[in-house]
Formats: C-alpha cells, structure tokens, sequence
C-alpha cells in the first residue's frame, strides 16, 4: 500500500528474495503488469496518449484477473495469465503471492479482503509512508532503466512524469487506519522505517515479514564484492584448503587495496550517518585476510563467509575428485545446488550458513567490501540480483575483479571492476 515512489516494488522484490532464501515459495504480482495488457500507455502523461478504458474500468478489470491468477497460483493451477506472472513456480503452486500495487483506498482494500476470506488466504498490508523527498529520490534512482512506463526517457522525463501520476493519486488517498480497519492485518513504515506501527499481527510468516522490514535499511548504500587475491590453491587446481595467497595475489591485494583506501576518502568526506561510512568485512582464512591486509579500515572477519566446506576433498584436486570418485562427481554434475560433499556442505547449507551475513548487509547503512570466496560470492550475487537455486552454482565469478551493486529504485545495477596485476582499472556495466 502506498503511493507512488514510495518503495512499492523494492519492497516487493525485496520479500520474494527473503522467501526465496528461506525456501518459501513466492511469487511478485505487479499490478502495472496487468494494466500493461489494456491500455500499454497509461499512466503517460509526458506523451499525452489517451487510453480506451476510463480508470476504475481499467481496475476492475486487471483485479479481476489478478484475483484468478492469485487463486490458481496459491493452489497450485498454472494462472491464465502466464505472461503476466512471474518468478516461475507455477505448476507446483506457491506459498505467498505478494501482491504489488497502491492499493489506495479502503474499497479496493476490503475488496481484496472478501476475495482472500472466499478462498481461505490469509492477507496482511504492507504500507510505505513517506514525504521526505531524498528518500523518495532514491526509491526513484535508475527508475527509467527498470520500469517498463519509463524506459527510454531521460532521467528528468521520467521524474517529470512520475510527479504528475502521483499528484493524480494523492488527493483519492486514503491511508490505514487501525480503527477504521481495525479487522485488518497490517504494518505501516514511516519515512523508510524510521518508524513503524503494526496492527493485528497474525503468525509466523507475518513475524518473519515484520522482522525482516524492520531490519531493512532503506537509505542504501554500494556494496563492493571480490574474491581473495589469486592463491597458491587457484594455481594448483585444489579445491578449498586454507593456502596463501600466489605471487599475482598479493600484487592484487596491493592493488585492491589502494582502490579500497580511495574509496574510503571518498566516503569519509559524506555525510555522517550512525554507521562507519566504510565497513570491510572478511572470512577468517588466510587467502582472505591476506588481500585485506593493507587497507586502512579496520578489518571485521566472520568465519560465516569462508569457502564452502568440501568435507573429505578439502585440499584434493578437482580432477583427484573427478578420476578417483567418478559416481560422486557425477552427483554433483546432476544437481550442483544440493550436492553435499561428504562431511561436508551443498550450495543449500551455504545459502543457511550466510543467512545472518545477508541480514547485516540490510541493514547497515555503510558502504560495505566484503572479501571472500566463489561459493559464498555466488551465493551473495544470486540474492542481491534475484537468481534461482537452479542458477546460483554457474555464476561466473573470476578472480581479481571487484563487483559493485549500486541500489537502484527496482533492485541493483552491477559495475565489474576489474584491476589485474599491471594493467589499468577497466570499468564496465554488467548484466548477469
């Protein structure tokens, strides 16, 4: 619930990829793409092109497919409109349908009650309240490079139009109330969580979301990923081990380092905030700490963000493991997610092991670099950039290359830094 600009859709997006790490079956529905079926060019004030539908028709008729799509969804029946939804997952069915829209009055609100009631769905509002414009503006960052109403446009152009489709809202406006709605279940997020009211919470889905929401932090800053330097480990082709860096490592570590140390100047001359403008964090391996060693910040290791655990082949060489255990290599070729080495972890483990390393990354207002390995990076990057499980073991992820994640108003946008020993600083956009 909420007006425009106020975080709808990156809130949204952001629970489907806190289900999803939880193994929660979830599903974004966007209102926007429903309306796009109809009338393609609405909202679109900067052209002026009229639509066929007068607006409350338009509505009734994207609900109305909404509301089937929702219960053939959370029942497990492939919805109508296939091309509408997404996030996959709909032959076996879901557990939550987020559902991504204004929901701006109280109508449209017990409208969606009723519909809930009839099928047996519980239903909780989520409402983003704000009027403080530097935050709007960063729920608007990069919006005419993610929005499909705004793609194409110049940045001002898709603000101007922004502002009139919110000025057509804000007068029909009509905010929760917990007497007024006293029988909903809701939560309501003042100014980006600064402050926040729940009423009528009901169970432990509804307490995960209230818990999540609450540790989220909404002024986001980069987050700056990278493997350790090149290790002896890498040049001998073994798998996990705790070696020391190679020589072309530490040339990394020193060149990394210099980037990093820039990079703190840069944020220290910002505006304060209650957290360190830079934050660095580590595993506790030597390959790790060692790239870290010269950068002038203090240095936090956490033992949550070492390298998978290849159990009995920890130290072996991948193509000992391939020739010696053939059957066990092909179990992993099979279904590399769930794979689990012996006495050891899968991607699965992985992805709970980094549960809490995630949760800090949310909530903390600084920029954050944080040093570690493929594995745990794959992991990183399939969360932050909404991957599937299926996906997240095959992301390429080289050495001697820092990722940058820029927040964005529908997620974040990828920088490849790439600063190989001898060579100039080589910057790029990515798409992964």
């Amino acid at each position: 619930v909420g007006l425009p600009g106020r975080g709808k859709t990156l809130i949204s997006n952001k629970l489907h990829r806190f289900f999803t790490w939880n193994k929660i079956k979830s599903k974004v529905f966007h209102l926007s793409q429903y309306r796009r079926q109809f009338a393609p060019h609405f909202p679109d004030h900067v052209l002026n092109v009229p639509i066929g539908f007068h607006e409350t028709d338009l509505r009734v008729q994207c609900m109305k497919m909404f509301y089937e799509d929702l219960r053939q969804y959370l029942h497990g029946i492939p919805p109508v409109s296939s091309n509408v939804s997404t996030n996959g997952m709909d032959k076996e069915g879901g557990d939550i349908a987020i559902f991504d829209a204004m929901n701006s009055t109280r109508f449209w609100r017990n409208q969606l009650k009723e519909v809930c009631e009839e099928s047996g769905f519980d239903l909780f509002f989520i409402e983003s309240v704000t009027d403080d414009r530097d935050l709007i503006s960063l729920y608007l960052h990069g919006i005419e490079n993610c929005n499909p109403d705004y793609i194409g446009l110049t940045q001002c152009e898709a603000v101007s139009k922004f502002e009139f489709h919110m000025k057509d809202y804000s007068t029909s406006y009509e905010t929760m109330d917990e007497e007024i709605e006293s029988d909903l279940s809701f939560m309501k997020m003042f100014d980006g969580g600064s402050r926040v009211l729940v009423h009528n919470k009901k169970g432990y889905i509804q307490s995960k979301i209230v818990y999540y929401l609450m540790n989220y932090q909404f002024t986001r800053r980069p987050i700056y990923i990278t493997r350790h330097g090149e290790s002896l480990g890498n040049v001998a082709g073994v798998i996990g081990g705790d070696p020391d860096l190679s020589a072309s490592g530490y040339q990394y570590a020193i060149k990394f380092s210099q980037y990093i140390n820039n990079l703190t100047a840069v944020c220290d001359s910002q505006p304060p905030t209650h957290s360190p403008p830079v934050q660095v964090w580590t595993s506790d391996l030597k390959r790790s700490m060692q790239t870290a060693a010269n950068i002038k910040v203090p240095v936090l290791c956490w033992n949550s963000l070492r390298d998978i655990d290849s159990g009995k082949f920890d130290g072996k060489a991948y193509s000992f493991f391939q020739h010696q255990f053939p059957m066990e290599w092909e179990k992993r070729q099979e279904d590399k997610f769930h794979y689990r080495y012996p006495e050891g972890e899968s991607y699965d483990d992985l992805v709970t092991r980094l549960q809490p390393v995630v949760m800090e990354l949310e909530k903390t207002s600084s920029t954050v670099v944080v040093i570690c390995h493929q594995a745990v990076i794959r992991c990183l990057l399939a969360y932050f950039l909404n991957k599937s499980f299926h996906e997240l073991p095959f992301i390429e992820v080289p050495l001697h290359v820092i990722y940058k994640l820029e927040p964005e108003a529908c997620g974040y946008s990828v920088e490849q830094i790439r600063l190989e020993p001898g060579t100039a600083v080589q910057k790029s956009s990515i798409k992964f």
